[in-house]
């Protein structure tokens, strides 16, 4: 996550006990999610509402998705970016 954003902690918890997720981690800047199993190709959305604490412009790390046991076969994506102003 960019700084400047925290995630809720209820929204997670409904995400794990809808089955959307099986289990999560947060951590500085991170959300960690873990799913049991998942199909060849499942694509899977996740949508986090997420607190905006300080102004200003920050950028997140890369994200990124392996499976538990083979973390040289990570699949990278483009960090996110975000402007928090204080109106």
């Amino acid at each position: 996550l960019p700084a400047g954003l925290q995630p809720r902690a209820d929204q997670l918890e409904q995400l794990k006990k809808s089955g959307t997720i099986d289990y999560y981690e947060t951590r500085a800047r991170e959300v960690i999610c873990y799913w049991r199993s998942l199909a060849p190709s499942k694509k899977i959305d996740l949508k986090l509402d997420l607190v905006a604490e300080w102004p200003g412009h920050y950028t997140g790390p890369a994200s990124r998705a392996y499976l538990y046991y083979t973390a040289e076969q990570k699949h990278w994506v483009d960090p996110l970016a975000i402007e928090i102003s204080r109106d």
